[in-house]
């Protein structure tokens, strides 16, 4: 498919889990609104030095070889290959709780590129 980058197949999801709870737990005083833009760089650079190469996807473009269903240009911060499944990355710098509308903006944006799969 394209769009797809290839990785080392021996990183696994639990891998990936593993090395983005690690980066969470590191505090970045970079003062907001630069903070987001810091972390997504951080977490790009840190997986790609774990063997996990992270495409920022802005919208308009393919995720996973795949355009969303409804043909709306959805922008997300990563797709990335692990040898056992394909995620869709959207890294938030909140230093608190996530607000409920992200959460809800995410699962419609990852449910529209995943209807067009099934």
């Amino acid at each position: 498919m394209d769009g797809i980058i290839n990785v080392d197949r021996n990183r696994s999801f639990l891998h990936l889990c593993r090395d983005l709870y690690l980066l969470s737990q590191e505090v970045d005083p970079t003062p907001a609104p630069h903070r987001g833009l810091h972390w997504e760089q951080r977490i790009a650079d840190a997986l790609s030095l774990r063997g996990f190469p992270v495409m920022s996807t802005p919208g308009g473009i393919q995720v996973h070889g795949m355009l969303p269903a409804s043909g709306l240009r959805h922008q997300t911060d990563a797709a990335i290959v692990c040898s056992d499944a394909y995620v869709v990355g959207e890294w938030k710098a909140y230093t608190g709780s996530v607000p409920k509308n992200e959460l809800l903006r995410f699962k419609a944006v990852t449910d529209d590129l995943y209807d067009i799969a099934c």
